[in-house]
């Protein structure tokens, strides 16, 4: 590729080669090929795409490689030369992104070539959308650019992407720089001379040359990678200079810098000019996406296969004999969770804003790799630097995000959060349609009184509509309308904020737990406590789970039955007598649920008999009847609509905790609603009690009754909060996967 683009002055391999031939020298390989690189290539070129080398001491037969290196330059079946200089860079590049996509893997049986998409899934890197890289560049060096007046004002600037994967973000930083030469140089004619060379004009060759050598910033624990990125760059560069560059892409762990540990990176050392400006100022990239934990499946699938697909208690069982009888097993698995432990210790003393306070208790929970990056960003960055990322939406919904959410707001100056969802045409393949993540921008220093955000795009034209039109949000109306969290609402017209107001006129639920008129409490664990959980018994107490509550009652159709059943003794055994709560009646929700499911709250009230698997909540209230008006609240549209707004994946304790509702214990409005609600729960014996207390004769069965009851309880509640006709039939439409026929009746009864 280098020769055909007349790299080198003209000096050709294959006619060394041909030299070689003629002297009959013993072995290729070794003698002719391994001196060329060392000797004569590395000294011409001076660039680390020739640095040593493994391989460089290889002993290969003739027989064995001289068909290789001749196919190098023909086709053997075609015979035909091949012409590299016509072969498109980006070709090329994609071609051996492809290759590295492939590795050799030991099994039981054989060695073979398994292509495995670059570990992506495994790893949470997902390779990202030119249009998505465009926006970032543009939003962040783009800017930096523009307030450069002279080339000298522009080779000051320092770019990093701290996980550089295949380089697509330098790639594109690289272009960005010449874009701006080339606009430069016809707004003055051409006719501006610099100081850069005292022999020479700063024409777009030199001028590249030396972005690559001192703009241009790339770090990435994959060694892989970072031959891809430097590859992709040096590609780059063949129509710049004579002499390929050195390029600073590192293969470094960018998130540590203690030298005890493997790879650290330490800008003093490794990149002292940056440090002695400042820092960076631009740092751009989509950084992995995985939770930092040991992933017993991916670990011991390597050694069972299936694994992954066991039973929650099979797979511990399996999980236990190959530690106990295979010696190497446990070695290496120990050996991992004491890398994470070693990892997780420095994470949370080093980065200050990856956990904070929230009511007085720690946020944080597992650490997310996107969110160290992030501050990582933030510590690298000079005051005045820009960061463009691309990562999960957590970073404005997650309460363990709420530190990252105090530094963007009360230390930096937060300009652009623009969110997508997956779904339609998948702009990252390998990601559920119902996922969402985020184009975040924002600049070291300040503090953020409000930024521009865009909410459930899907395309190219979507994005730019966003950025003409974007939704502009007040940090106050943040702190206000999530005070525990900080949580960001995925607010998308002046109409959801005017009718979010009207919500936040009520006081929180977390009001009530304070004056202890409501207990929250945690349920069995799946995992750590699946040691209790007896499957197939008819005797004991059943466990419900998430799967098995759908709004206004605990047995769905989709999962009608409980899998397992607990012991009324290691009931006793495990929780303590004032936690006890199977043998009252308890109010239950779902934790996991998206704001793209067809419902985001799901609750229902559960009769005594019942216990369950941590993917519910257990609300607890002494008044039965107010258990059942804060069910009803809950799973009225109203309510889903704020919660779903401010949910990626699941609904929080905190979610739950800052939903307001009005405070009523009595009155016509709070009687429609508990008796509505009971009479949507109470179908089965087992609410006979209830609806004694209630007051109810009859539970509603029939399906058409029960969406009628449904209508009417929405529209009590949608009056409840001063919601309009108009502003309610607005709310349905963020519901369009509920059956237009609900939300038609809902409107009917309204009136």
């Amino acid at each position: 590729m280098l020769e055909d683009n007349g790299i080198g002055d003209g000096y050709r391999m294959d006619e060394e080669y041909g030299k070689w031939e003629k002297d009959k020298r013993v072995q290729f390989y070794r003698e002719f090929l391994a001196e060329f690189w060392i000797k004569k290539m590395r000294k011409r070129y001076d660039s680390t795409i020739f640095d040593s080398h493994r391989i460089d001491g290889l002993s290969i037969k003739n027989e064995d490689f001289i068909p290789i290196f001749e196919s190098f330059y023909v086709n053997p079946k075609t015979k035909l030369r091949y012409r590299f200089e016509a072969i498109p860079t980006d070709v090329l590049g994609h071609a051996y992104e492809n290759y590295l996509s492939y590795k050799l893997k030991q099994t039981a049986k054989r060695t073979g070539l398994e292509k495995e998409i670059y570990k992506r899934k495994q790893s949470g890197i997902y390779y990202t959308p030119e249009f998505l890289v465009d926006h970032l560049v543009r939003a962040t060096l783009g800017e930096k650019l523009k307030a450069c007046k002279t080339q000298s004002d522009v080779l000051k600037l320092r770019v990093l992407d701290p996980a550089c994967g295949s380089g697509t973000f330098l790639v594109r930083a690289f272009e960005e720089f010449k874009n701006w030469h080339l606009a430069h140089e016809k707004k003055n004619g051409g006719s501006e001379q610099t100081k850069l060379d005292a022999e020479n004009d700063s024409g777009l060759t030199t001028f590249l040359d030396r972005v690559l050598e001192s703009c241009i910033h790339g770090i990435d624990l994959d060694l892989h990678a970072v031959q891809l990125t430097k590859l992709n760059l040096f590609l780059r560069a063949i129509d710049t200079p004579n002499q390929l560059p050195r390029l600073k892409i590192l293969h470094k762990n960018s998130l540590v810098w203690d030298s005890d540990l493997p790879l650290p990176f330490k800008i003093e050392r490794d990149f002292p000019l940056v440090q002695e400006q400042g820092g960076f100022d631009v740092v751009i990239g989509n950084p992995p996406w995985e939770k930092w934990k040991p992933d017993s499946q991916e670990f011991f699938e390597e050694y069972y296969p299936g694994f992954k697909s066991l039973p929650t208690q099979e797979a511990k069982k399996v999980m236990e004999n190959l530690i106990k009888t295979r010696i190497g097993i446990r070695k290496r698995w120990d050996d991992k969770l004491r890398e994470y432990e070693t990892y997780s210790e420095l994470y949370r003393q080093e980065y200050q804003f990856q956990s904070t306070d929230a009511n007085g208790r720690k946020s944080g929970g597992d650490l997310d790799l996107y969110k160290v990056f992030i501050e990582r960003a933030y510590q690298l960055l000079k005051p005045g630097g820009a960061a463009g990322l691309v990562i999960p939406s957590g970073i404005y919904t997650d309460l363990g995000a709420k530190g990252l959410r105090t530094m963007l707001f009360d230390h930096c100056q937060l300009k652009n959060l623009y969110s997508f969802e997956n779904r339609g045409h998948a702009i990252f393949e390998d990601v559920h349609a119902s996922y969402k993540f985020v184009l975040l921008n924002f600049e070291k220093g300040g503090k953020t009184k409000s930024f521009s955000c865009a909410f459930f795009l899907h395309s190219e034209d979507e994005l730019k509509q966003a950025v003409e039109s974007p939704t502009i949000m007040d940090v106050e109306f943040v702190r206000r309308s999530s005070p525990t969290s900080w949580s960001v609402l995925e607010i998308k017209t002046p109409r959801d904020k005017e009718i979010i107001e009207k919500l936040l006129k009520r006081p929180p639920i977390s009001d009530m737990v304070a004056k202890d008129e409501m207990k929250i409490q945690s349920a069995f664990h799946m995992t750590n406590d699946s040691h209790l959980f007896r499957e197939g018994k008819l005797d004991g107490v059943p466990l419900l789970e998430g799967k098995n509550i759908e709004q206004f009652t605990h047995k769905w159709k989709e999962a009608p039955t409980a899998r397992y059943t607990v012991s009324e003794e290691d009931i006793k055994k495990n929780l303590k007598p004032e936690s006890i709560y199977h043998t009252s009646y308890w109010m239950a929700y779902r934790l996991i649920a998206s704001s793209t499911n067809y419902r985001t709250f799901i609750s229902s009230i559960i009769p005594p008999g019942y216990v369950c698997g941590h993917s519910i909540a257990i609300i607890r209230m002494p008044s039965l009847k107010e258990l059942c008006y804060l069910c009803g609240v809950m799973n009225s549209f109203v309510i889903d609509y704020f919660i779903r707004m401010k949910v990626s994946a699941n609904v929080t304790m905190f979610n739950f905790l800052e939903t307001p509702v009005p405070r009523l214990s009595s009155g016509k409005e709070f009687d429609e609603i508990v008796k509505k609600t009971a009479q949507l729960v109470a179908t089965t014996p087992e609410f006979d009690q209830l609806k004694k207390e209630i007051g109810i004769s009859y539970g509603l069965t029939n399906e058409n009754d029960r969406l009628l009851a449904r209508a009417q309880l929405d529209v009590a509640v949608a009056k409840l909060y001063g919601i309009s006709k108009e502003d309610l039939a607005y709310i349905l439409e963020k519901f369009p996967n509920v059956d237009p026929k609900q939300k038609e009746l809902v409107m009917r009864e309204y009136g």
